[in-house]
């Protein structure tokens, strides 16, 4: 496994770059992480501060006698080495602590270094010497040599390599990353996360939303789908992890292995009975269809760019957010809900005053007084699942042109004929041979639709629970979206 694409967007040689630093070594996933994000933002908000640790900490060893020839021998020294000589070197700026890990005492600061640490430190250096096809290894050796020989005194020595070479990485960040910025998305909501326990719950997304310390993202579209793509990166990173290391997947201790410990409350794993009376034959073909939320986005734009008019644009714009969500809109489902509520206030608003144009006033608007409520939404979302089976129907009664013997199949095919005599669409008003071909190209995109949102209102109606009353928590929630949108848009 190589750089972790789904983190940050890296151009192809910085990705060959990381990849030649980790392939083949034996590294968890939560190193790589680190690595790539050391790389990318530095440590906290100080991007800076890994090249510090490593010039203040050679001028450590040179002052200590580590008897080091170059700053390229740091690369090979074996951590029981390291520590070893921390141990013995009685140098006031080093001390030790319970855990087995040394305090530092550098020039500008103080520096906590373990084995994950220094395994962190020499890779980063392997970095720097190897990066743009080791264009800068002699001006970053030369300049981390002289923080070696200079010792902690000579101060002027890591503060002119530090700044040096930060040059060299913002010139190469600036060329090789799009996102690789301490504002990036995953740097954002990782920070989040971590001052609320890493869970993400249905009130996760509200609450980043509308946090005072997101000024990034401005939507709660954007602030849902955000965190959807932050918990596909660790889902993704994990599964890696498995399939790298699968002999030892159940060994205690693997999970814990990412940079964030993933608390998985987003996999659905409800049974789904909706489509159980389609014939085997249509089960089969959706069944082949390939899945995951692009599929699903696929299939919905397949359907609605097909020749037979299959699903009106208000439909459309109902399925799409939930095609979109996939398996996070059922591990989720009131915060998705919320999404097909409210989102619509907002980016109404958002029109209106770019445009000046509205059917109500801002101070009305913000109210959320156009806002659909949740058993409404579900209801639509069950009628548009309905007509996507009957679809089906109807192109598996085109498809087949006599009966098979088979009671269920029959009985499905001679609903489709009847379905198919009751619609009055002109885009059905074609030779059968087309129509047949027509739906050809669809079966498959609306049996995975009709899949999609059937999970969906399952999870929904499974949040629910026994009272089955979606609606109960509407109005606190219209409340709790006007507040927010009229800070937003009407103060």
């Amino acid at each position: 496994m190589g750089q972790p694409d789904t983190l940050f967007t890296w151009s192809e040689t910085a990705r060959a770059e990381f990849d030649a630093l980790v392939d083949g070594t034996n590294t968890s996933d939560r190193f790589r992480l680190a690595l790539a994000q050391m790389i990318a933002n530095g440590w906290g908000a100080n991007r800076d501060k890994p090249i510090w640790a490593l010039a203040g900490t050679l001028a450590l060893f040179g002052e200590t006698g580590a008897k080091l020839s170059s700053s390229l021998d740091f690369l090979w020294m074996p951590p029981n080495a390291v520590f070893a000589h921390l141990a013995g070197c009685r140098h006031p700026a080093v001390s030790a602590n319970e855990s087995g890990s040394y305090h530092l005492k550098l020039p500008g600061g103080g520096l906590m270094l373990d084995r994950f640490r220094l395994k962190l430190l020499q890779k980063y250096l392997e970095f720097l010497i190897s990066c743009n096809g080791f264009a800068h290894s002699g001006e970053v050796s030369t300049l981390l040599d002289a923080c070696l020989r200079g010792g902690l005194a000579d101060k002027l020595a890591t503060d002119t390599a530090v700044k040096t070479i930060a040059k060299i990485l913002y010139r190469y960040r600036t060329d090789h990353f799009d996102d690789g910025h301490a504002t990036s998305a995953f740097s954002i909501l990782r920070a989040y996360l971590a001052g609320v326990g890493d869970v993400i719950t249905d009130d996760t997304v509200f609450d980043f939303w509308s946090a005072e310390t997101n000024g990034h993202f401005k939507t709660y579209q954007a602030s849902y789908f955000a965190l959807k793509d932050y918990v596909d990166a660790l889902a993704d990173a994990r599964s890696r992890a498995a399939m790298r290391r699968a002999g030892e997947i159940d060994a205690p201790g693997v999970a814990a292995e990412l940079a964030v410990d993933f608390v998985d409350p987003f996999e659905f794993e409800g049974e789904d009975e909706a489509t159980g009376d389609i014939a085997d034959e249509v089960e089969q073909a959706a069944a082949e269809h390939g899945g995951g939320e692009d599929a699903m986005v696929a299939a919905l734009k397949a359907i609605a760019e097909s020749e037979v008019k299959l699903i009106k644009k208000r439909q459309e714009m109902l399925a799409a957010p939930i095609a979109s969500a996939g398996a996070f809109g059922c591990s989720l489902p009131l915060a998705t809900l919320r999404l097909l509520a409210f989102h619509p206030i907002q980016s109404a608003l958002s029109n209106s005053l770019r445009t000046g144009k509205a059917t109500l006033s801002l101070q009305e608007r913000v109210t959320c007084i156009e806002a659909r409520r949740y058993g409404v939404l579900m209801g639509e979302v069950g009628e548009l699942e309905g007509a996507m089976m009957e679809w089906l129907k109807i192109a598996f009664a085109v498809r087949s042109q006599e009966a098979t013997g088979n009671a269920k199949v029959d009985a499905i095919r001679a609903e489709g004929v009847q379905l198919l005599k009751a619609r009055r669409s002109q885009s059905l008003a074609r030779p059968r041979e087309e129509l047949a071909e027509a739906f050809a190209r669809v079966e498959r995109a609306l049996m995975a639709l009709a899949r999609t949102l059937g999970a969906f209102r399952a999870a929904a109606c499974g949040r629910a629970g026994q009272s089955g009353d979606l609606d109960a928590g509407f109005e606190a929630d219209r409340a709790k979206f006007a507040a927010h949108l009229s800070r937003l848009y009407a103060s």
